[in-house]
């Protein structure tokens, strides 16, 4: 660099660690080439909105796309690589951080970035999600960004750790970032009288807009072209929901000075060839945790209503004088037990009609931690459908990737103002305490066509199957393996089919469960050390009840009824039905909708030992999925 830009880009950047040290992020990592840019911070070119209510920042958890064409052989060094903030000034500007396995050639490169990484890119069209879902601070990626390409720039400049804060970074390379989005600016006067905010000492907590066109949705836009607008391509919505990250009060005033409370939304700009909308109105639905307000604002009271373009903001007031009492329900998600993130949830009534579905659980449920089903402004026809639901036992059905498993709750009193909350909570893949379970005795018949010793197999409680099998009537099984004379007689017992998986699924599951083992000897001749006894834990596709040791005998522990990849030892004296004090887990891989889970016992042979039954005692099984 030329020695007057060394002097000035010395003294900005001492200058600027005075104010930012406390800004600063993880270092980069030891391991690879850390290379990084500047994303310059000229006015409104940054996220998230700060606490005045109107200054922004880069938030320290953005990430930037970055690609690097080299201008010589016109491919990409970088290709839609993210970059994190390493270090932010909260008024001007960050530098963004990525490790690469190696140091980019030298080379003259055109530089390409956006915000936020893109979902998709083909070419230089960039996909990004518009979201229906906000936090009122336009954090999130609700800002999509697009830098101007700065061309003829040679190779980023590696970085090294300044552990001591004292190395001062080139940064050749400074990205102006441009909005894509139009901003809405939402504030409650008013003042002393309250005249326009009727909620009392209660905050906004959740606002509701809807446009005349598609305010969120799946966009395209040319990461080479500045002035490229948005292309609407998919899931538009003309309703975007601010989930509010700081709820806002009123505007409050002490002399001629005014304290601002602001919710920002982020909305996808009008379209420039239908002026028509211009005529429409914003309709907002305001609401508190017990309370609600509707404002319905003509776009002629709101200054650039015949714009709405990208990089401006719209400020609204909106009048919340009219209010009345809330009617809502709020979903949480509480246990995930399935192991895999749920992605829509489907609610229906007692007589299996559905009723509601909660689409892209993330966005619009975990991310700002519930979701709201309000039914204030409904229809008394709406209302009281809703309301008839108080009391009733619905079924919640949760759909992942690989699974759809279901439970259900009863409904609380909907019908009574407020807003009611439902936590829920995801069920394992398959979970079996024996609460329902029956007494059942070993005893069965032997069975015919196999070897002596080999018993019957039962069914009980909803398709769990076992033979040489008994159980305490609300309390555990047990399985039975027994030494007779000079044979051994397994015993065994497997889960229902996992149901939950669909058609065509394979993953693996963990198999986790209690167990404890005793035992009774005797006979003509039994001479301690008493036996042991050995658990195989496999899997099988064969319904119906399976006899105790049906294949055992000629097929090994990989038969037509199972497969067996683990098992462990057992020898002790003091299970019971009611002491299952240890505990087990497995994973099980390969596992689909027809697969059950397997439990097979078989004994020590020792010398001089005849005629003894070996328990093994089972409670509290739970399958979930295991996430890769």
């Amino acid at each position: 660099m030329q020695l007057k830009k060394c002097l000035a880009l010395a003294l900005s950047l001492i200058l600027f660690w005075a104010c930012v040290k406390e800004e600063f992020e993880s270092a980069p990592q030891s391991q690879g080439v850390v290379v990084g840019f500047y994303a310059d911070g000229s006015a409104g070119t940054r996220t998230t909105i700060n606490d005045d209510g109107v200054s922004t920042s880069w938030s320290t958890t953005d990430r930037l796309a970055l690609w690097a064409l080299n201008e010589g052989t016109q491919a990409y060094t970088l290709n839609n690589t993210p970059f994190k903030v390493y270090f932010r000034d909260t008024s001007t500007s960050a530098f963004f951080t990525a490790t690469l396995d190696a140091a980019m050639p030298e080379a003259s490169y055109t530089y390409y970035a956006t915000y936020p990484t893109p979902a998709s890119v083909n070419g230089t069209t960039a996909t990004f999600v518009a979201p229906a879902t906000q936090d009122g601070k336009m954090g999130g990626g609700a800002a999509i960004m697009v830098a101007t390409p700065q061309s003829g720039i040679g190779a980023l400049d590696i970085i090294t750790d300044r552990s001591q804060n004292d190395e001062l970074m080139d940064g050749n390379l400074h990205m102006s970032m441009n909005h894509k989005m139009h901003a809405l600016r939402m504030f409650i006067p008013d003042i002393d009288t309250k005249r326009y905010y009727g909620f009392g000492d209660e905050k906004v907590e959740r606002i509701e807009l809807t446009m005349p066109w598609d305010i969120a949705g799946t966009v395209n836009t040319d990461i080479a072209d500045p002035a490229a607008g948005l292309t609407l391509t998919g899931n538009g919505s003309k309703t975007i929901t601010l989930n509010l990250q700081e709820p806002i009060g009123a505007t409050t005033a002490s002399g001629n000075s005014y304290d601002y409370d602001y919710a920002y939304a982020s909305i996808i700009p009008a379209p420039a060839n239908d002026p028509s909308i211009y005529n429409g109105v914003l309709d907002a639905k305001i609401y508190t945790s017990t309370m609600a307000a509707r404002a319905t604002i003509s776009f002629a009271n709101i200054a650039e209503s015949h714009q709405f373009l990208a990089g401006h903001i719209t400020p609204v007031v909106l009048n919340c004088s009219n209010t009345l009492q809330r009617y809502a329900l709020r979903f949480k998600m509480g246990v995930n037990n399935l192991g895999e993130d749920i992605h829509t949830i489907y609610f229906y009534d007692s007589a299996g009609n559905h009723l509601y579905t909660i689409e892209d659980v993330n966005n619009n449920m975990i991310i700002p931690g519930y979701h709201e089903l309000d039914y204030t402004f409904a229809t008394a026809d709406e209302q009281n459908a809703y309301f008839a639901l108080a009391g009733q036992t619905l079924t919640v059905k949760y759909e992942s990737e690989h699974a759809i498993v279901s439970n259900t709750f009863v409904m609380p009193a909907i019908n009574t103002p407020g807003c009611k909350e439902v936590v829920l909570n995801v069920p394992y893949l398959l979970f079996q305490d024996f609460s329902g379970v029956s007494a059942l005795s070993s005893n069965d018949n032997y069975t015919s066509g196999f070897l002596s010793g080999t018993k019957d197999g039962v069914l009980f409680l909803d398709g769990w199957s076992g033979g040489r099998i008994g159980a305490s009537a609300g309390t555990a099984i047990r399985i039975a393996c027994r030494r007779e004379t000079s044979a051994d007689y397994p015993a065994r017992v497997d889960t229902p089919a996992l149901s939950g998986l669909k058609a065509g699924a394979s993953v693996t599951v963990s198999l986790s469960f209690n167990y404890s083992m005793a035992r009774q000897e005797g006979g003509l001749q039994i001479t301690p050390p008493s036996l042991g006894q050995t658990c195989y834990l496999g899997k099988t596709t064969t319904t119906g009840a399976i006899e105790s040791g049906r294949n055992f005998y000629t097929a090994g522990l990989n038969g037509q009824d199972g497969t067996f990849p683990t098992s462990f030892y057992i020898n002790d004296t003091e299970g019971s039905y009611t002491n299952i004090n240890n505990s087990y887990t497995y994973n099980m891989e390969g596992c689909g909708s027809t697969t059950r889970l397997t439990w097979l016992t078989t004994n020590d042979h020792k010398a001089g030992t005849n005629n003894g039954t070996y328990w093994l005692y089972i409670d509290n099984v739970k399958v979930q999925i295991v996430s890769e």
